[in-house]
């Protein structure tokens, strides 16, 4: 009975801890995708900035 309990409790915090490390792993990849939208958008600032004081 008692490694019943023990297996049930295993497998609970094994799916808790799965869950908690796809929602990590997604803040994280929302993050990334983030701070690659601001540097692109500062790329693209940049180049019209350049493309205008040579025009």
């Amino acid at each position: 009975m008692a490694e019943a309990v023990v297996g049930h409790l295993v497998v609970m915090l094994g799916s808790a801890l799965a869950t908690e490390a796809a929602t990590f792993g997604w803040a994280l990849l929302c993050q990334e995708t983030a701070a690659l939208r601001g540097l692109f958008g500062k790329i693209r600032e940049s180049k019209a900035s350049l493309m205008n004081s040579f025009s």
